[in-house]
């Protein structure tokens, strides 16, 4: 242990001089770097798309959905609070990116509302669709789950996802096991092709 004390003694003795010593600030900038580092500079401008949600009923859906005939459509409903539908939402973002709006528009249709107060959901549902990067149409949806079943044959529960053909027909609607990107892409490319 004595033999240890000198060591000890010169670690103090280094740390209480370092101790003294301090931070040393940086020596102050040459006037031409200072001039420079003064001038406000603008950033770099980046063209990020907008990400907007716009709140709906299912007939003013319907409605749209018709302004996309010669187009392939793929609704996704899906919500927040649904796992299965936040999981799979990717695979919209990913076909949206490999069609484009000329060929395949995807449209998500958010029921967090529930037929209740939009304005109250928006911001949680923007947050998600905007960390999702989903920019192409995006609804909130107006109408109920209850209601919704009424309106569209064969809706039972999110994740949803409907095909409408080139003519505005819908051609498919997948749910439960088949509402999977895995099983939608595949059919999608099979409209494409006709």
């Amino acid at each position: 242990m004595f033999n240890r004390i000198p060591l000890l003694l010169f670690v103090l003795a280094g740390l209480s001089w370092m101790g003294l010593q301090g931070c040393t600030p940086p020596p102050p900038p040459e006037p031409e770097v200072e001039a420079q580092l003064k001038e406000p500079t603008a950033p770099a401008k980046v063209d990020l798309p907008t990400i907007s949600v716009e709140a709906m009923s299912y007939d003013e859906l319907t409605e749209k959905i018709k302004e996309y005939k010669g187009k392939v459509v793929v609704l996704d409903y899906w919500a927040t609070w649904c796992p299965e539908c936040v999981a799979e939402f990717p695979g919209l973002v990913e076909l949206h990116q490999s069609h484009g709006p000329d060929e395949v528009v995807c449209v998500s249709v958010s029921l967090d509302a529930d037929g209740g107060d939009v304005e109250e959901v928006k911001p949680l549902v923007l947050e998600f669709l905007r960390e999702k990067q989903a920019n192409f149409p995006n609804i909130l949806l107006k109408t109920g789950q209850r209601e919704l079943r009424d309106q569209l044959d064969d809706f039972t529960a999110p994740p949803t996802m409907v095909v409408y053909n080139q003519e505005g027909e819908l051609a498919k609607l997948f749910e439960a096991q088949e509402a999977t990107y895995e099983q939608v892409t595949p059919f999608v490319e099979e409209l494409l092709e006709k």
